[in-house]
Order: structure tokens, then sequence, then C-alpha cells
């Protein structure tokens, strides 16, 4: 089976003395897989999914998504990637007031 994304020991620290958001996660998930990513508020729901679409980096660890390892990729090289490979729904969608319709 081929992996669509996998996270080989990753960690992830926003402040060196804070707590750690992930610690040592693997993770593989392949073609044609399904994955519901559930957890309480603050459990690392929303850090793991922007270490797989690539807006946040690991502290350490691997983040490889459509066979390309994320670290490897430039801030410019991240964002074509994205533009490619990845779709995102934000919870909060509405961002623009004027382009609202109710």
């Amino acid at each position: 089976m081929t992996h669509v994304i996998r996270l080989e020991a990753v960690t992830k620290r926003y402040d060196a003395p804070g707590p750690t958001a992930l610690d040592q996660v693997g993770l593989t998930v392949g073609e044609r897989e399904a994955v519901a990513v559930r957890g309480p508020s603050g459990s690392g729901k929303s850090t793991l999914l922007d270490l797989i679409a690539g807006p946040d980096r690991p502290t350490s660890g691997d983040v490889t998504v459509a066979g390309v390892r994320l670290g490897g990729l430039s801030k410019t090289g991240l964002a074509k990637f994205r533009r490619r490979h990845i779709g995102m729904i934000f919870q909060f969608f509405n961002l623009l007031a004027d382009r609202r319709t109710a």
C-alpha cells in the first residue's frame, strides 16, 4: 500500500519550557483510507493538521505527504505544494464579512 501521509517520530513544541503539543507521533494514512481526527480541546488536533498541510513545521521528526518530505521544502516550495496537493476547509470560514449571504 502507498502511504499518502506519513509522520515519523513527530514532536512539536511551541515554547521550550511549555507543554509539548505533539510528542513522538507516528501515523500512516494509505491511499483510499479515510481518517477522522478527534479529541478534546488542546489535544493537538489542529497542530497535527497544520503539520500535515505544511503551514507549521515539527520541532523534530519527519512529515511526508504525497511522497514529498515537507521538511525539505522552502516557504515558497511549501506554498506551491499546498496549492497543488492540499485542500482545507476552516471551521470559521466566514473571514470576509462583505462576502456573507445572510
